[in-house]
């Protein structure tokens, strides 16, 4: 479908206002900058300091000022917006990551030293020929899923096996 190409944004309405949160690239840096990453939003003992951040980093409408987004914390309350960002950040992350679907305890990720983040920006921007400011306005998951879209069509992967449903009703 069309709508499938349009960016993934979870919103929410504030005082009659519309308000979206994204997780790109750029969030994530912003995050990271300040100490948090994408897995601390779902800790039970989060922060309001750090829901504020998360509240920050992700928030599309980038003209309001830092106070109004404390204001908006306060009225809504910080387990609200942590719920908001939870869910935005779900949409962000890859399907299989650990915090959407938990992992096999026989699969033990590689460690090479380069963090995934490195490992993607080289497989999008170095391998696929894409400008920076694709990789920096896209989510992970985004990057992931045209990364295997990319291996698979190049060869580089095997596609993956196909499922069909057959009526078996009489």
């Amino acid at each position: 479908m069309i709508k499938e190409l349009i960016p993934l944004r979870h919103s929410f309405k504030f005082g009659g206002a519309q308000l979206s949160l994204r997780y790109d690239m750029r969030a994530l840096l912003l995050l990271e900058e300040k100490g948090l990453d994408s897995t601390r939003i779902f800790a039970a003992d989060i922060t309001k300091a750090d829901v504020f951040e998360y509240f920050a980093a992700g928030i599309e409408q980038k003209d309001i000022p830092r106070n109004k987004l404390d204001d908006i914390l306060s009225a809504v309350g910080a387990a609200t917006i942590a719920a908001h960002c939870r869910e935005a950040m779900i949409m962000a992350l890859p399907e299989d990551d650990p915090y959407i679907v938990p992992p096999k305890p026989s699969e033990k990720p590689q460690d090479d030293g380069k963090s995934t983040f490195v490992r993607l920006y080289t497989m999008v921007c170095d391998v696929m020929g894409k400008p920076d400011d694709f990789y920096w306005t896209s989510t992970v998951r985004e990057l992931t899923s045209r990364w295997q879209d990319y291996a698979i069509a190049k060869g580089y992967m095997k596609p993956p096996d196909r499922v069909q449903k057959y009526d078996t009703e009489d």
